[in-house]
């Protein structure tokens, strides 16, 4: 029975449960950063419930404004209260003011705290992410179709580091940490900003890739900035079939 109940989960709920369960996860860790997995997505579902209120008439639990805001609460670095309400009222809006066709352009919460830590200066730490994003996020990409996103990334970073390592070392290493996969298994594959093709998964996953690798010199969260460089080419890759 709890298998068959837990199959039948739609995404958006098998989502919240699963960033839920790596918000525990983490607080196992850092206990201090209750107050932001608490607040975070709290402000980010009103906010988005308003939003919709006020723009389609509609009364629905907002299950993507709580998802966008238990991945910023999963990912902000919890160093400011004001910024864990702030930031997902700021993801949201941005959510519901730059679209195109009707459609996000960019991946909300990435967006949010990209603007964000320009404007505020509060950074990403990815304090929370763990590898339970695999197994997990496996099946969340296999269900929505996105499988060659991660898995395009993850082999293109991967086969990327392990070359430059090799320059400039003489080895084959191959440096992994828990925030590439959690990117990749999570905030990568979004479906609206995310391309739908096949093809076009693969583009994006490798590009985003490389562009990760060389904002590696510069002092930009390598992640954010490169999904939300990649975000702009998702209406022309859904043509790549």
């Amino acid at each position: 029975m709890i298998p068959e109940t837990f199959r039948r989960l739609s995404v958006e709920k098998y989502l919240i449960l699963f960033l839920v369960i790596l918000g525990i996860e983490g607080l196992l860790k850092n206990s201090f950063a209750l107050a932001q997995l608490v607040l975070s997505p709290l402000v980010a579902a009103v906010s988005d419930f308003v939003a919709n209120y006020f723009r389609y008439k509609r009364k629905e639990f907002p299950e993507h404004g709580l998802i966008t805001g238990l991945i910023i609460a999963l990912v902000l670095s919890p160093v400011s209260l004001f910024a864990s309400v702030i930031i997902p009222v700021i993801a949201i809006a941005l959510k519901h003011v730059i679209r195109y066709k009707g459609r996000n352009i960019f991946n909300p919460a990435a967006l949010g705290m990209f603007v964000s830590a320009a404007a505020l200066g509060v950074q990403a730490a990815w304090w929370s992410v763990g590898y339970l994003a695999i197994p997990f996020g496996f099946i969340v990409a296999y269900k929505i179709r996105r499988l060659y996103n991660p898995l395009s990334f993850i082999a293109g970073s991967s086969a990327i580091s392990a070359a430059y390592a090799y320059i400039n070392s003489g080895k084959w290493l191959l440096p992994i940490n828990a925030s590439m996969f959690f990117f990749a298994f999570v905030m990568l594959l979004e479906p609206v900003t995310s391309p739908h093709t096949k093809k076009g998964q693969v583009i994006f996953g490798v590009s985003a890739a490389v562009i990760s690798f060389f904002l590696g010199f510069t002092a930009a969260d390598i992640f954010l900035a490169s999904l939300l460089a990649m975000n702009l080419f998702t209406p022309w890759l859904n043509k790549v079939k």
